[in-house]
């Protein structure tokens, strides 16, 4: 993250592989990378990012050839957020 100068003030660490794509959704950061998982970070309070959920979870495997591609967000009627992720095995995921 930087400052509108373009000074690094945190940097996010966490992924085990490439980072593939990131997603500015509301107050939170979404990234995915190569080994598939996917990370939402959050400010609480002001406080620097911190990740608060991780997808697979924790001690998941992930399959050969299962990396994410690409993700974007959308909204249904409700407003509920839908988080749509692409991944090498050629699968398209919705996820909410």
């Amino acid at each position: 993250m930087g400052d509108i100068a373009g000074t690094c003030v945190q940097t996010l660490e966490g992924h085990g592989n490439m980072v593939t794509s990131l997603l500015s959704w509301q107050d939170h950061l979404v990234s995915c990378d190569f080994n598939g998982f996917i990370r939402v970070w959050s400010s609480q309070g002001g406080q620097s990012m911190q990740c608060v959920h991780t997808h697979p979870e924790e001690g998941h495997v992930p399959k050969k050839m299962s990396g994410c591609l690409a993700m974007t967000g959308i909204a249904d009627n409700a407003q509920t957020p839908i988080l749509l992720v692409s991944y090498l095995d050629k699968s398209l995921k919705v996820c909410y």
